[in-house]
C-alpha cells in the first residue's frame, strides 16, 4: 500500500473510531447497551465472512488456529472496547472517552514495542516518544477538566 493511500485510510479509519461509540450508545439507549453491542459486532462477523466467504480465504480460516493462543482473544477485546465505549458515552462524552483511549493505547503500544511483547519487534522507547506520551496525558487531564 502507498504510504498516501496509508495515511488517507488511517483518517478514515480514525473518523470511523470517532463515531462508533456514538452510534452504538444512540442504539444502546433505543434497545439496551448489551443489544447494541450484540448488533456492532454480529454485523462486524457477518460482514467479514462475507468477505472472507467470497475472497476465498475461508479455505485457510483453519490457520488461525495454528497461531499463539494470545492472538486469538481479538474477538474478547473487541466485546471489551464495544460494550464499554456503549457505557462510557453517555457518562463522560465521545471526546473525553476517545481522549482517555488513545492516551492509553499509545502508553500501551509504546510497552508493547519496548519490551517486543505479543511476539512484535522491539522498537525502544526513548526521551522524544516518552514526552509525546507525556504531552498525550496531559491533554487527556485537560479533556477530563
Amino acid at each position: 500500500m502507498r504510504r498516501e493511500t496509508a495515511i488517507m485510510l488511517a483518517v478514515f479509519c480514525g473518523i470511523c473510531i470517532g463515531m462508533q461509540p456514538v452510534v452504538n450508545s444512540m442504539l444502546g439507549q433505543v434497545t439496551n447497551p448489551r443489544l447494541a453491542a450484540f448488533h456492532s459486532l454480529a454485523t462486524s462477523a457477518f460482514i467479514m465472512f462475507m468477505v472472507v466467504l467470497f475472497s476465498g480465504d475461508i479455505r485457510f480460516y483453519s490457520n488461525t488456529f495454528n497461531a499463539r493462543p494470545v492472538y486469538l482473544i481479538g474477538g474478547f477485546l473487541g466485546i471489551v472496547i464495544v460494550l464499554s465505549s456503549i457505557y462510557i458515552v453517555p457518562a463522560i462524552g465521545p471526546a473525553k472517552m476517545a481522549g482517555i483511549f488513545v492516551a492509553v493505547q499509545l502508553a500501551t503500544s509504546a510497552i508493547i514495542g519496548h519490551f517486543g511483547l505479543l511476539g512484535v519487534g522491539k522498537n525502544p522507547m526513548n526521551l522524544t516518544k516518552a514526552a509525546g506520551i507525556t504531552l498525550m496525558m496531559v491533554g487527556v487531564r485537560l479533556l477530563l477538566k
